[in-house]
């Protein structure tokens, strides 16, 4: 059984604030559901519990308008405010 939640952020710091909707998806969600990503993996047993390391999955649309036209990786995760910033999968 997947189970997910919604949430909204503000993502700031690179052009005007954006409202951005987001997901806290159980490792298997995606795999119940039959979506596999175009690029990328699933989430991994685990990487939902607890104290893991975080981890995001993004849509081509924000890849598009916030990652693709940054240079370098670290420029990249510039835009996370939390910290450690997630890695994308």
């Amino acid at each position: 059984m997947g189970i997910s939640r919604s949430y909204s952020y503000s993502l700031t710091g690179r052009g005007e604030a954006e409202q951005v909707a987001a997901e806290f998806i159980s490792s298997d969600y995606l795999a119940v559901l039959d979506v596999k990503p175009v690029i990328g993996r699933l989430f991994a047993e685990g990487e939902d519990e607890i104290g893991a390391s975080p981890i995001a999955m993004i849509g081509e649309g924000f890849w598009n308008r916030k990652l693709a036209p940054l240079q370098t990786s670290w420029d990249r995760d510039s835009l996370w405010t939390a910290k450690p910033s997630p890695s994308l999968v």
